[in-house]
């Protein structure tokens, strides 16, 4: 019933009632971490509900393995302006995973907005070609 929920919210353009819906959604499967990845990828698609984002990014953080959760919670960093959160998030990413396409992208994104376009133009081509064609 909550993904029927949160499709038609999604589809109707409601997108906090299908957050919502979704973030019922993956407490009912902690561990289901295609659903957490579908639900914070929506989340991701709209900057105005980051608070929602972040929320299911912690939860994903907490119930996944990988660095899923991490690379959307300094996302959610960037895009508010939070560059030390960011940093330190991505940092911990790079430890763990340093060839994560999603790091490297957040990473050139918080590398040019602080002004470092030539580290940032690493990233981006370590991102390129961890990504693929």
């Amino acid at each position: 019933a909550l993904n029927d929920a949160g499709r038609r919210a999604q589809t109707a353009g409601d997108t906090l009632a299908a957050l919502q819906a979704y973030r019922g959604l993956v407490h009912w499967q902690p561990f289901n971490e295609a659903l957490q990845q579908r639900a914070v990828g929506f989340a991701l698609q709209d900057a105005s509900f980051a608070a929602e984002t972040a929320a299911l990014a912690r939860y994903t953080i907490l119930h996944s393995e990988g660095a899923f959760g991490l690379n959307a919670l300094a996302a959610v960093a960037l895009r508010q302006g939070d560059l030390a959160q960011a940093d330190a998030l991505l940092t911990v990413v790079e430890q763990s995973d340093p060839e994560s396409p999603e790091m490297l992208f957040n990473r050139a994104r918080l590398l040019v907005v602080r002004g470092d376009t030539a580290a940032a133009r690493t990233y981006f081509e370590r991102y390129r070609a961890a990504a693929g064609p």
